[in-house]
């Protein structure tokens, strides 16, 4: 584990010192969200919320084209991959801190149990790959974490918030119990 991040962290020097760029380009909007607790917590605490929603969004687009530009220049690495996945989880805890109460606390819980998974398929060097309902997953998450924000804001039936918070839980179970499974088939 250690090695991969070292030999990453090495060649994404070199690759930027020697001007290549568009090798790193995706790593380096990976790395971006990794500020998302030192940007996105204080605008949130000083009530700087159109600027806080403006960031969010722009942290969303780093983790939507940071997959696209390491296929497009062919890219993709597994320190890539691990950093995003690390990432992703400090972005989600950064987004759930202002709104923590009740049951969002049983969403960090299995948020953190799909993490200790991964970071086990990590250490045992098993390679661990995302899968497709952990993608859904991610999504109907973030459509949960919005429509918690949104609520600050906007007044909107509860039904809305329940679907997405069932929806999101049963995904989040889903996802933790396919990765374990093929954890164990490995």
């Amino acid at each position: 584990m250690i090695e991969i991040l070292k030999s990453g962290l090495l060649e994404m020097k070199n690759d930027l010192k020697n001007g290549n760029i568009k090798r790193q380009f995706a790593n380096i909007l990976t790395l971006s969200r990794l500020f998302s607790p030192f940007v996105l917590l204080p605008l949130y605490y000083l009530n700087k919320h159109t600027l806080f929603i403006i960031m969010i969004i722009i942290f969303c687009l780093t983790d939507t084209f940071d997959g696209y530009f390491s296929r497009r220049y062919n890219a993709i690495s597994l320190f890539g991959k691990y950093l995003d996945a690390f990432v992703d989880k400090i972005f989600v805890a950064t987004l759930l801190i202002p709104i923590l109460s009740g049951y969002l606390y049983f969403i960090l819980i299995l948020e953190f149990l799909i993490t200790i998974v991964n970071l086990y398929e990590f250490y045992k060097k098993l390679n661990p790959k995302t899968k497709y309902i952990g993608k859904v997953k991610t999504t109907f998450l973030f459509i949960l974490i919005g429509l918690l924000y949104l609520r600050k804001f906007l007044t909107f039936g509860d039904s809305i918030l329940l679907i997405a918070t069932i929806t999101t839980i049963v995904l989040q179970v889903v996802t933790l119990i396919s990765y374990i499974m093929v954890l164990k088939k490995r």
